[in-house]
């Protein structure tokens, strides 16, 4: 009997001492949880500089915040397509597109970064047809040494970068 009651005592203590130590060590992880909502104030100057650049119609200011082998990629619901490499072609091809009548502005809302990797929505206000017309679309910025290095704009279903597209399949 007597062995019964040291086994239970014994049972019981490493129980509570497990449950002190999952307790101690849930609280110290909910204190170290990070927000990943939060852009590390390393990344933004360059973020705000480029995006200021951008909405001043300034693209060759654009060009100190890309890397010389910059991509940007488009994604439909068709697939991914380069949109255009290196970074003197990138801003020859912003410098057209902004001396066309079809832009108007663009707002940015951060959704937050891991690591190098910078993820927001972009609202760019195009005219069509004349009318102002407000496209929604999702934009992936991986950073390297400093710079943009690649970018991914993810466009929903059924738009695309000239307007309206198929239904997906």
């Amino acid at each position: 009997m007597r062995h019964d009651k040291v086994d239970r005592i014994s049972r019981s203590s490493v129980a509570i001492a497990l449950a002190v130590v999952l307790l101690a060590g849930g609280s110290a992880f909910a204190t170290v949880k990070r927000s990943y909502r939060d852009v590390p104030t390393a990344f933004l100057p360059v973020i705000e500089a480029a995006e200021q650049a951008f909405n001043d119609k300034r693209a060759a200011a654009l060009a100190d915040y890309l890397a010389d082998d910059y991509s940007w990629w488009q994604v439909t619901p068709e697939g991914p397509r380069e949109a255009v490499r290196g970074r003197d072609a990138t801003v020859a091809l912003i410098g057209k597109f902004f001396s066309s009548d079809t832009w108007v502005a663009s707002d940015f809302e951060r959704l937050g970064m891991v690591g190098n990797i910078l993820v927001q929505v972009e609202e760019d206000t195009v005219l069509e047809a004349g009318k102002p017309v407000t496209k929604v679309t999702l934009n992936v910025y991986e950073f390297r040494n400093g710079q943009r290095w690649r970018e991914w704009k993810f466009f929903p279903q059924g738009e695309g970068p000239g307007g309206q597209l198929a239904p997906a399949r």
